[in-house]
């Protein structure tokens, strides 16, 4: 190479054109009309700064097309394996889950992590909502993934990833603490964050044409998913922006993987390692405390709603029973009338245990309103019948009986109902 600093040769190389337009070579003197000299083969300062910008480029594409993209896959399969799962259990549909099974295998529910489960704030980055959420989330994570799996390396990506995925559910957690959510959004934005972020980071290292087409596709892919999240009400506007804004952080802390870079340092394969045990064990604690549905394969062909629906319609027609009941053996007790038609009161008892009889709770805690429920009507029916059978009428106990019947109904509408609104997402006073 000449000797000569590039500013110098570039200034002896304008300055040797001639009206023809050739060159005075640097080196030799003679005229040239190309950046190698045609008489003693001499290369120019330019030429030789081309040649090495494109060896440059290529070393780094080899570099990175080589590299494998073996977390993105697993991570999808993750996913994938526990989107069957909840299907198994509650059935799926387009843009639906159970709520049930969202919530037994992790999803992100306030009151719980405030119960110790903090595990859900990892778990509910691999659950999706319905076909859809689960479709446009992996596609995402496939072409962003693996981008940023080669830039950055394995084991940096799986920091990345987690990271950005539980500042996110974090993110939730405060701002919209009546949601029930999940999915990868947090942790896929926090990518397009990092990507964003790794354009102008490197800009000096990698080459000019990658950078220019990672911006070019990065910040319209950011600008549309958040015009999406605040024109979509049901969307966690919070865990997408909480993700954005640690994939930028992270991205200024943690340096890509270079070229050259051909073994990983010892403190991200901990790192990575780490990561990994996290999902393990969190999964591992959704596994035992899981009071979901029974996973059976004839949910597979049943919508999510199905089942959940057609309990509280149970439980709802089974207390409408109650207290048509209630209402009508109060009143004779009220009139003192021995002669009261009791098989029609019975009647409207025998109706809401049958509403009862092949109802199913979705969950632990729904199984236990559901026997609850059917407990009352059997105490009532208890009551109706000790009346009925008696030749003499004890009104004064009579009417203890249903005061105290009439207390224990009352426990029990307080407390499904509280469990309805944490259901619903309301509380007292919304």
């Amino acid at each position: 190479m000449n000797a000569r600093r590039p500013s110098d040769s570039f200034i002896a190389l304008n300055e040797s054109v001639n009206e023809t337009g050739f060159r005075n070579c640097p080196a030799c003197g003679n005229p040239t009309p190309s950046v190698v000299c045609s008489h003693c083969g001499a290369q120019t300062v330019e030429y030789e700064a081309e040649v090495y910008e494109e060896s440059r480029e290529e070393r780094f594409l080899r570099a990175i097309i080589a590299r494998p993209t073996r977390l993105t896959y697993l991570f999808i399969g993750i996913n994938l394996g526990m989107f069957a799962l909840m299907w198994l259990a509650g059935g799926m549909s387009v843009t639906g889950a159970n709520h049930f099974a969202l919530v037994g295998f992790g999803a992100k529910e306030n009151s719980l992590i405030e119960q110790g489960q903090y595990w859900r704030l990892v778990t509910s980055i691999f659950l999706h909502i319905g076909f859809l959420h689960l479709f446009f989330n992996n596609y995402a994570l496939w072409i962003i993934g693996q981008e940023i799996e080669k830039l950055y390396g394995a084991a940096r990506f799986a920091a990345l990833y987690m990271m950005t995925g539980i500042v996110g559910s974090v993110a939730s957690y405060y701002f919209y603490p009546d949601a029930t959510s999940a999915g990868a959004s947090g942790a896929i934005f926090g990518l397009f964050g990092a990507l964003a972020t790794f354009a102008f980071r490197g800009r000096s290292d990698i080459p000019d044409f990658i950078r220019k087409s990672i911006l070019r596709r990065v910040f319209p892919l950011i600008a549309i998913n958040l015009i999406l999240s605040f024109s979509i009400k049901e969307i966690d506007k919070a865990a997408h922006i909480g993700g954005l804004i640690a994939g930028v952080a992270l991205a200024v802390l943690i340096p890509y993987q270079r070229a050259e870079e051909k073994a990983t340092p010892t403190v991200w394969r901990a790192i990575m390692v780490l990561c990994i045990a996290v999902i393990l064990i969190s999964f591992a604690a959704a596994f035992k405390n899981y009071d979901g549905p029974p996973l059976e394969l004839s949910n597979l062909a049943a919508s999510p709603t199905t089942q959940f629906l057609d309990y509280f319609q149970r439980m709802d027609d089974a207390q409408q029973a109650l207290i048509d009941a209630h209402n009508t053996f109060a009143e004779a007790i009220n009139k003192r009338e021995e002669k009261a038609d009791i098989k029609v009161i019975l009647a409207d008892v025998e109706r809401g245990l049958g509403r009862l009889k092949n109802a199913r709770g979705a969950n632990e805690k729904s199984e236990r309103f559901l026997e609850r429920l059917t407990s009352l009507l059997n105490e009532q029916k208890k009551i109706l019948e000790k009346f009925a059978s008696a030749n003499e009428k004890d009104w004064e106990r009579t009417e203890a009986d249903f005061k105290q019947f009439h207390q224990h109904y009352e426990t029990f509408r307080n407390d499904y109902g509280d469990w309805i609104r944490e259901l619903t997402g309301k509380r007292d006073g919304d």
